[in-house]
């Protein structure tokens, strides 16, 4: 599902309220990193983890949300240059976007979902838009 300006408002308006919010984007161009997101994705999570100082409970809070990221990887049936996925699994919500634009790997764990990544994917999507128009 690629993301609409409503779902960047959803995801904007979110609050964690106390808990963490995951968010977490992946570059998928290649079938080598398609293979390895996963694992760069929890290499990515634990750095951050230490670097917060993360204590038992929150990393135990944020392994429901590492399964949502697995799940979301295994269950990809079409492909995507990039896939976006915002997860507070204590608050029982979660969404996967796939991008047709590369972005770079990237996971922020925080009490708001980081979104910027995902506006500048929209707005190249929105500038091939445009120029696929003109050349119509």
């Amino acid at each position: 599902m690629i993301p609409s300006s409503k779902d960047l408002e959803t995801l904007a308006a979110f609050e964690a309220k106390g808990q963490s919010a995951l968010s977490v984007y992946l570059d998928m161009t290649t079938a080598e990193k398609r293979e390895s997101a996963y694992s760069h994705f929890e290499t990515m999570t634990n750095q951050q983890l230490e670097e917060q100082g993360a204590n038992y409970h929150c990393r135990r809070m944020l392994q429901e949300d590492m399964d949502v990221v697995r799940m979301c990887l295994s269950n990809r049936s079409t492909p995507a240059a990039g896939i976006a996925i915002f997860s507070c699994a204590s608050s029982l919500f979660w969404r996967a976007y796939s991008l047709p634009v590369a972005v770079p790997n990237r996971v922020d764990i925080g009490p708001v979902f980081d979104l910027d990544p995902l506006r500048r994917a929209m707005k190249e999507m929105e500038r091939r838009q445009e120029l696929l128009a003109e050349a119509i």
